[in-house]
């Protein structure tokens, strides 16, 4: 599992590119830049305090407001699939009131997206903060990387269950496109 977790970081380095951060520099970019419709698409690996991990993956249609300062926020919804998730589960995760967004000058922005349970679906709660992002014309590259104290009191579909399937570890690396009209 570091081993995957190491290989996933070091793409972090391929993704995080100066000439993207270059470019965001001389656009002058703010949270208008993120607003309306937006398709997020991310896959990476997940891993439980038991000694497992998985592949995770998740797809969902989130809405930025495109307000500036303390009124930027985010609503949507996610789908998680993954084996860990108890046999290739797939679960929707709401996006909770309080999920926010910051976007500075140079493109590089964060998303804290706190999570909900709709009527039906197992368990989903807690907080997802992407910690890097490079927005380009339409697009955003997205990384998450949580460790354990970040993700305490985190529930994705379920888990952690009562036979103490606590997630320890998240990393995932996608993008956020502008849904087309």
């Amino acid at each position: 599992m570091v081993k995957r977790l190491l290989a996933m970081v070091a793409v972090l380095a391929v993704v995080v590119r100066p000439d993207a951060l270059a470019w965001g520099a001389s656009s002058g970019f703010t949270n208008r830049t993120l607003r309306g419709n937006y398709i997020l698409e991310a896959a990476g690996l997940v891993a439980n305090r038991l000694g497992t991990s998985a592949e995770i993956t998740v797809l969902g249609l989130v809405t930025f407001n495109g307000v500036d300062g303390a009124g930027a926020a985010i609503t949507g919804s996610l789908t998680f699939t993954s084996s860990l998730l108890a046999s290739q589960q797939t679960c929707d995760a709401g996006i909770a009131e309080g999920s926010t967004y910051s976007v500075d000058a140079d493109g590089t922005a964060t998303v804290t997206l706190q999570l909900s349970t709709p009527s039906g679906n197992p368990t989903s709660s807690g907080t997802l903060d992407f910690s890097s992002i490079i927005i380009n014309p339409g697009v955003a590259r997205i990384v998450l990387s949580n460790t354990a104290s970040s993700l305490s009191g985190m529930s994705i579909c379920g888990v952690p269950s009562a036979s103490g399937d606590q997630i320890i570890s998240l990393v995932l690396i996608g993008d956020v496109t502008r849904q087309q009209k």
